[in-house]
């Protein structure tokens, strides 16, 4: 009986520990979609696409695409609050699209 005991509290303190030490969904973990505001820091005027998507780790939403403009959104970890990119897509003869202006608002309440 002691054994049996001994056993199944060894096994309660096992899978206890081993869900305290499980990570939790966050942008420092690698979850795809969500932008920390460190990350959206990170990011200035000038900067090319491809940059910052690498930064962001995902590449957003295209919100409108004209001849000279291009805006993707991209939602922040927090959940209420979206940041919007405006790139310029042609300043010079074949350069890549390059960050305009940056901004955020809140979605929901």
């Amino acid at each position: 009986m002691k054994v049996a005991s001994t056993i199944l509290t060894t096994v309660i303190l096992l899978a206890g520990t081993l869900l305290l030490a499980t990570p939790t969904a966050s942008a420092e973990a690698g979850v795809r979609g969500c932008v920390t505001r460190a990350e959206y820091n990170q990011v200035h005027k000038g900067y090319k696409v491809q940059r910052v998507h690498r930064i962001f780790g995902h590449r957003g939403q295209l919100i409108r695409r004209s001849p000279n403009r291009l805006v993707r959104n991209y939602l922040a970890c927090t959940f209420t609050n979206a940041f919007k990119i405006r790139y310029r897509i042609r300043d010079r003869r074949g350069a890549p699209p390059r960050v305009l202006r940056k901004g955020h608002w809140i979605v929901c309440c």
